[in-house]
């Protein structure tokens, strides 16, 4: 047997670890592409789920409302974290936790679960996501009701708690994602950032659904305090018509009899009384003036013919009994409006008759006008009446309420007249350029729907300032 050389020998242990070096190099070079192109992958996906996180995250600081809030919430979690299936529960009426998103929906949603119940209580002490296994792990010695035994078999496989305020205002549940990818750890704190500003945000929907709330309950209140006042007036005015006016009626019947009398006596003794019947007759004007000024105040008080002869015809009425006494110096005072009244709640036309009565009162007493156009219209929607005069006007304030510092207290009566039916006041002048008024009220089913509406999304209509109130136009407005 022939050996080999040792420097053959040596030779080719040297180029076997050459190729053997070159192989490897080659092979490195070929995984290092692909290494780098799957870091590229992930750390763009991260990249791409932090930048929507936070843009998700901006807009729920900004969410008043739970349908905008669930809408954020499914775009995020079932668009961008690629998750099949999520739940959220929040807490509804009583010492329950219900379910008010549920995708994909099924005709069999998510029960309601206590909110002192062994599941709930679990994940209020939680302070990062939990696996639904280890929650049913943590429970397997507790006694849970039907609805948390379904809830734990229901798709989702993590569970978030939503905390804020020291307190648990609401549940998230993920379902698997798409592809079957476990949550990584970077994406687990994405998820605890969403949860943080959900909890936020449920928990100022449902401060601003109590304030709703309780706006509806004080502006039913005030529009039954507004009833309460009118019927008083009414009451009042009817005592007066019934009671002294009568009387005074009477006084004057009997000082006319008196008069007769005394005419006829003197005539027939031949004595001087005419003296005697001066006065009588001073008295009976004196009598019929104190009469008149008191129908003048029953009017005031109450408008006895709005609910006989209609909001139209009552306006008529009350621009005659302005006419009359003015005689030829009256300003020209003109009612624009349809042939027939609109079919309007009494409280409604009430409101109407007094914004243009105010205005009316405004234009002769202040801006001493000398034309003075009322407008009247109406439509299933709304109301409105539109008072324009051409006196000397004013400027108006920046809120309303600043009309009570100046002991102006007719447009603010106006004004809570018409919020108390839901309605808005606008109000335009200027300085030697005269003044409108308009007052717009919802018809009764608009405002139901829109009080239902304002429930539904967790917010209420929204309530501006008093000047937006004082300036603002409506649809039924002008030009409309």
């Amino acid at each position: 047997m022939r050996l080999m050389p040792v420097a053959d020998t040596t030779r080719f242990t040297l180029t076997l670890l050459l190729a053997m070096g070159l192989l490897a190099l080659s092979l490195l070079l070929l995984l290092l592409p692909v290494q780098w192109m799957i870091g590229w992958i992930l750390n763009g996906n991260e990249r791409q789920l932090l930048a929507t996180v936070q843009s998700v995250t901006t807009a729920l600081a900004y969410t008043l409302t739970l349908p905008d809030l669930q809408r954020l919430l499914h775009d995020c979690l079932i668009d961008s974290f690629g998750c099949t299936a999520i739940a959220l529960y929040v807490k509804g009426d009583g010492e329950q936790l219900c379910a008010v998103l549920q995708e994909p929906s099924s005709p069999t949603s998510f029960p309601a679960l206590p909110l002192h119940g062994g599941l709930a209580g679990v994940l209020t002490q939680s302070t990062e996501p939990v696996e639904t296994s280890r929650l049913a792990a943590r429970l397997a010695h507790v006694s849970l009701s039907a609805g948390e035994r379904e809830v734990l078999a229901a798709p989702v496989v993590l569970w978030l708690p939503l905390h804020s305020a020291s307190a648990l205002q609401g549940l998230l549940g993920l379902g698997p994602r798409r592809g079957g990818e476990l949550f990584t750890g970077q994406e687990r704190q994405l998820l605890m950032t969403l949860a943080y500003q959900a909890a936020t945000t449920l928990h100022n929907v449902q401060l601003m659904a109590a304030v709703n709330a309780a706006h509806d309950e004080l502006t039913q209140v005030h529009r039954q305090l507004l009833l309460a006042r009118e019927q008083e007036w009414r009451r009042m005015a009817a005592e007066l018509h019934d009671g002294l006016l009568q009387q005074l009626l009477g006084i004057g019947y009997q000082l006319h009899r008196a008069q007769g009398l005394t005419a006829a006596r003197c005539a027939g003794s031949g004595r001087g009384g005419e003296p005697l019947a001066v006065v009588l007759a001073e008295a009976r004007q004196e009598l019929a003036r104190a009469v008149k000024q008191l129908r003048a105040l029953l009017g005031a008080l109450h408008p006895a013919d709005l609910e006989v002869v209609g909001l139209r015809a009552a306006l008529t009425e009350y621009i005659e009994q302005i006419r009359q006494p003015l005689g030829p110096q009256a300003p020209t005072i003109t009612l624009v409006a349809g042939n027939a009244d609109p079919p309007l709640p009494a409280l409604h036309q009430l409101c109407l008759y007094r914004c243009a009565q105010e205005a009316v009162r405004n234009a002769l007493r202040h801006a001493q006008a000398q034309h003075i156009r009322i407008r009247l219209q109406w439509s299933p929607e709304c109301s409105l009446v539109e008072v324009v005069d051409d006196g000397q006007g004013f400027v108006v304030p920046e809120r309303l309420s600043q009309f009570a510092r100046r002991k102006h207290f007719g447009l603010i009566g106006i004004e809570e007249r018409v919020r108390a039916l839901g309605g808005k006041v606008c109000i335009r002048s200027q300085l030697r350029g005269g003044t409108t008024l308009l007052v717009w009220i919802p018809s009764v089913e608009r405002q139901e729907g829109q009080n239902q509406r304002e429930q539904g999304d967790g917010c209420g209509g929204e309530e501006g300032d008093d000047r937006g109130e004082a300036r603002r136009s409506h649809p039924c407005g002008p030009g409309r």
